[in-house]
């Protein structure tokens, strides 16, 4: 349709120009002419095509013919059409009926034309259908809510700071809005944790547009440690250039803590809580590793109760479990340091670890356990002392003696020899290194 054919009359160049943009445009945009009170005075055939309609059923009608009555009252409005006549455009979103009762959304934009005397003469309208991008958008919105209703969402800029943070997030954390708001992503996490190398490339990866899964620990309102399933999400701008980052978490503390639990209780002997054979195993490799590499002695003790199998049938398995708690509770007492390890080592045996002593420190601590066992003063009739008393042999490789992959079995060997010595020389005694012959390593 010739959108200029019922344009007011115009002259010269500036008239032609003008005709020839219109045209163009005309060609590519949905177009339509009204006059200054609203009726349609001229409509392309794309607009036409757009809105399912014939030009006669368009042309004379008021254009709020196209649009629902709702939305019709703004563009019917004194006040909308005054502004346009002073020059004012407007932009509106219209809904557009269409064929079955399905409806449209459209883009509209108004602005007046103007004559030589700078008079309204009419007003030009181009819309654009957005209605599967507005369905689209409202989709991904809903969706949107519909996971921020049960998972926490938080928004950073890319200096890391608060932009925004769901009610899921704030309940997790024990925050308000007033105690985020603005504050640094740094605020969540311990200090140590983001005085790292690693903070920094976290950060840089997530610049780069690089989106981060993984458990995280961060610190709800006083300090405490809050476990979270989460990911980082860099949102990209136009270009391609991430402009803020929304995290997403849901929260694993219990979870977390539970499989720490278990962890733990695999080395962790159940009747004693002392560590396991388990634990013992990998605390000596780790001991001897530790004590290669940094030149220093290491220590084994093994301690036996002496016949516990008797006190057990004399006294019952309930007495003898309550024999081993407390001997392995004086054990405990007499070895102090955060180094040093006490362990049960299977049945009514323990084992004892010793990083950085030398052997008279050794003979002296493994005396001082003898000692404290003897105090406990728990009877047991078959024994010899009337008493439960433990008989320990210990066993010690100094820095200056060479290592070699089976040194730990070499350490338990020895201590093994010295413990049975203990016992073959009467119980209720200390043997170590100095009564076996030099150690073979």
């Amino acid at each position: 349709m010739n959108m200029h054919a019922s344009m007011p009359a115009g002259s010269g160049q500036k008239d032609i120009t003008g005709s020839l943009m219109l045209d163009a445009i005309s060609r590519s945009t949905p177009i339509m002419q009204l006059s200054m009170t609203g009726s349609v005075l001229a409509i392309n055939e794309r607009y036409l095509r757009m809105v399912r309609k014939r030009e006669e059923q368009v042309v004379g009608q008021h254009h709020s013919v196209l649009i629902h009555p709702d939305d019709g009252v703004t563009v019917t409005s004194p006040i909308f059409w005054e502004a346009l006549k002073e020059g004012r455009p407007a932009q509106v979103e219209l809904r557009c009926p269409v064929e079955c009762g399905e409806e449209m959304l459209l883009r509209v934009q108004y602005a007046a034309v103007f004559d030589p005397a700078g008079d309204p003469a009419y007003v030009l309208q181009t819309a654009t259908d957005i209605t599967i991008d507005k369905r689209h958008s409202d989709n991904l919105l809903d969706m949107l809510e519909a996971i921020s209703r049960s998972t926490a969402m938080i928004e950073f800029s890319m200096d890391g700071n608060v932009l925004t943070a769901n009610s899921v997030y704030l309940q997790i954390m024990g925050y308000s809005h007033l105690d985020v708001r603005g504050r640094n992503h740094k605020f969540f996490l311990a200090q140590d944790d983001y005085l790292t190398p690693e903070y920094e490339t976290f950060w840089s990866r997530l610049r780069a547009g690089e989106f981060i899964q993984s458990e995280f620990c961060r610190l709800g309102k006083g300090g405490k440690p809050v476990w979270l399933q989460a990911s980082y999400n860099p949102i990209l701008g136009p270009d391609g250039t991430p402009t803020r980052i929304l995290k997403i978490a849901t929260e694993v503390t219990e979870a977390v803590e539970l499989r720490r639990e278990m962890a733990r209780m695999a080395f962790v002997d159940s009747l004693t809580s002392l560590g396991n054979r388990r634990k013992f195993d990998a605390e000596l490799g780790f001991g001897v590793h530790h004590c290669a590499q940094s030149g220093s002695d290491i220590a084994l003790l093994l301690i036996d109760i002496d016949h516990f199998k008797v006190f057990n049938d004399t006294y019952g398995h309930h007495e003898g479990d309550a024999c081993l708690r407390s001997v392995a509770h004086a054990i405990k007492d007499a070895f102090r340091r955060d180094t040093d390890l006490v362990m049960r080592y299977g049945g009514e045996e323990f084992a004892v670890l010793l990083t950085d002593v030398d052997g008279d420190a050794v003979s002296i601590l493994a005396e001082k356990c003898r000692s404290a066992v003897e105090g406990l003063r728990i009877e047991n009739r078959e024994s010899d002392t009337g008493i439960v008393s433990v008989s320990i042999g210990w066993a010690l490789i100094s820095s200056d003696e060479p290592r070699s992959d089976d040194t730990g079995a070499t350490l338990i060997r020895c201590a093994d020899a010295a413990l049975y010595r203990a016992k073959l020389s009467g119980r209720n005694r200390v043997c170590g290194k100095n009564d076996l012959n030099p150690l073979n390593i």
